[in-house]
């Protein structure tokens, strides 16, 4: 139905495309569940993997893009808040996984139709960025960069606002190691966007590059050689730096 329904479909996608997203989660196999409470973080690692690649090649997957095949202006203002509600209330990984590449697609083949909410969903996307797991905070991540694409300026700068403010705030490493996922996802997805607000990122992606934690510095030090890399400029935003490190002096965490 979802592949060769047309122009019939569109009344029934928004009410399609969140039923879909819910029953990923459903059709999980509960082996998998069993074994991934007693397996240690590595080996969690490694089953998110493979439970992210199962989302991906699932029928319902595909027959959730397939649905989007045919989204119009019409169907996406009614789609975009019950898709909304979807991502807030989503609890199983597979779901968050579907709604990270629902978001992708209608930012990358639907740009014009998602302008007009796309300001919502990055807002949105701030939260979802620190998700507990690593793999679906990498999905969302990519996704909000796809996002700037389509978002108005204000959305753009008030998402690297709120990265940066995040990482001032981080209790442990784990969420500064979500935000550095998610300014390289912006820097490799979309340089253009990244570049438009680079007077912030790239004093920040230094500064992140210097980060007591290793797979932190790591990611930022990626961001940095792939804009800027050289002494020059540093110099040229000396200022910034001082300023985020004169930040970081004032911050409660010691390890910042």
């Amino acid at each position: 139905i979802a592949k060769h329904g047309g122009n019939a479909l569109r009344p029934f996608i928004p009410d399609m495309v969140p039923q879909l997203l819910g029953l990923l989660s459903t059709i999980e196999p509960e082996q998998i569940n069993y074994h991934y409470q007693r397996a240690g973080e590595d080996s969690r690692d490694q089953i998110d993997k493979l439970r992210s690649q199962m989302v991906n090649q699932s029928p319902i997957s595909e027959a959730v893009e397939n649905s989007l095949r045919f989204i119009n202006a019409d169907v996406m203002a009614e789609l975009a808040p019950r898709l909304e509600a979807t991502i807030k209330t989503a609890i199983g990984m597979p779901t968050k996984i579907g709604c990270s590449r629902v978001l992708t697609t209608l930012a990358t083949r639907h740009l014009n139709d998602i302008k007009p909410v796309a300001g919502r969903f990055l807002q949105l996307l701030e939260k979802q960025v620190l998700d507990k797991n690593d793999e679906v905070s990498q999905a969302y991540a990519r996704a909000a960069a796809y996002m700037m694409r389509a978002a108005p300026d204000a959305a753009k700068v008030r998402f690297c606002e709120r990265c940066i403010k995040t990482y001032f705030d981080a209790e442990d490493e784990s969420r500064r190691q979500k935000i550095a996922d998610a300014i390289v996802s912006m820097a490799k997805v979309s340089p253009d966007h990244f570049a438009a607000q680079e007077t912030e990122l790239l004093p920040f992606s230094y500064l992140g590059s210097h980060d007591p934690d290793e797979y932190t510095a790591k990611v930022f030090q990626e961001v940095w050689s792939q804009h800027a890399g050289s002494n020059s400029t540093v110099v040229r935003y000396v200022p910034e730096i001082v300023a985020l490190i004169e930040r970081c002096l004032d911050t409660a965490q010691w390890g910042l």
